[in-house]
């Protein structure tokens, strides 16, 4: 106990955010106390938790543990543990970094290969600057322990998402609790945010106000949702599915295969939806036109809400190429909930629409035959 009072004591200011780690084993409390004098000697900023996680994790080249984390904000300790194992990296299955590739053209890329690293780049993106706040100067809050206010956020569920998960991800970061957040947490934040975001979305000047933050959302969805099952087992890269799924989806506008599978189903059904809806004279060519299709749970309500906006638009010219998913589609069934297929669907919405004629516009091709 008089360590951590001793520890308290080199903390710059009791209105400030400090993490410190109190390390039970000689080597690493050494090499700590080191940089705390060194900082000491130096003057200027001292280094925080996650540089001195940085530093030692490089210094010492193993696994650190085995030691007290103590969190500190406005004179108060907010939560203080024992941490026996610290995973620092983030590594797949082939030891390589966590990667977000660029799936639906949100304009970036992330290689991560730390905790810190994703706490930085993805939890902004994901919790909509609420929980992890990038500042205008570049600075950044935490806000795991504080009292947020709600009218601050991008969105009530924005607030929820926050104040239910923000625990579980603390503990994710910071002790290594990689059980806690699971792909079915993880699901439930990605879709939130895109669904608010879809609900949101105006269409001024021929631009979404929501396009990049939908994007961003969806890649860092198909990206790393593999990444956490627990074990790993049976692990589903999504990514590599939505490249399959764009493949089959331009073979069944070619007319040379049918839909086979319910994944395939829910991804021409996005694709289609967004062809026909393309077809509207409406200056509301907002993405919360989407909104409606994405409530329905079984496949038939849905077949019949994309029939609807066809008869709309039917006496516009369709492309050759929307006549066979079109009637696939149609003819198609599954007992499954589409809200479990609704990941695909957005993809397929979000995907380039295959359907359009190529080489010449649908307004110069024949109409689309429709059984």
């Amino acid at each position: 106990m008089q360590r951590l009072y001793m520890s308290l004591r080199l903390l710059p200011g009791v209105g400030l955010c400090q993490i410190l780690c109190l390390f039970v084993y000689e080597d690493e409390r050494k090499e700590s106390i080191a940089l705390f004098k060194e900082d000491a000697l130096e003057g200027g900023n001292r280094r925080g938790y996650r540089e001195i996680i940085e530093e030692l994790q490089d210094k010492l080249k193993k696994e650190l543990g085995n030691y007290y984390l103590l969190f500190y904000q406005n004179g108060e300790i907010k939560d203080f543990d024992f941490v026996s194992k610290f995973e620092y990296k983030l590594e797949s299955e082939n030891d390589k970094s966590w990667q977000v590739e660029d799936l639906f053209g949100g304009k970036y890329t992330y290689s991560i290969s730390n905790v810190f690293e994703f706490e930085r780049t993805i939890l902004p993106v994901i919790f909509n600057n609420a929980l992890i706040v990038r500042t205008k100067t570049d600075s950044m809050l935490f806000k795991y322990f504080d009292d947020i206010d709600a009218q601050y956020c991008k969105t009530a569920n924005t607030f929820l998402l926050v104040m239910t998960y923000r625990k579980v991800l603390y503990d994710f970061i910071y002790k290594s609790n990689r059980t806690g957040f699971t792909q079915k947490i993880f699901k439930d934040i990605m879709l939130t945010g895109i669904l608010d975001d879809i609900k949101l979305d105006k269409f001024e000047n021929n631009h979404h106000s929501e396009d990049s933050s939908i994007r961003q959302k969806l890649n860092i969805l198909f990206s790393l949702y593999h990444s956490f099952q627990p074990f790993k087992q049976n692990t589903q890269f999504m990514s590599n599915q939505i490249i399959e799924l764009r493949q089959s989806i331009d073979e069944l506008a070619e007319g040379v295969t049918n839909i086979k599978s319910d994944a395939e189903f829910a991804f021409a059904a996005g694709q289609v939806i967004y062809y026909i809806l393309a077809k509207s004279k409406s200056e509301d060519k907002s993405y919360s036109r989407l909104e409606p299709f994405l409530q329905l749970t079984d496949s038939e309500r849905l077949k019949q809400n994309i029939s609807k906006i066809f008869n709309t638009y039917k006496h516009e010219r369709f492309s050759v190429r929307f006549s066979n998913p079109f009637a696939q589609i149609m003819a198609y069934s599954t007992e499954g909930n589409l809200k479990d297929l609704m990941p695909l669907m957005l993809s397929g919405y979000f995907s380039k629409n295959q359907l359009f004629s190529k080489g010449k516009d649908d307004s110069q091709s024949e109409a689309a035959s429709v059984a």
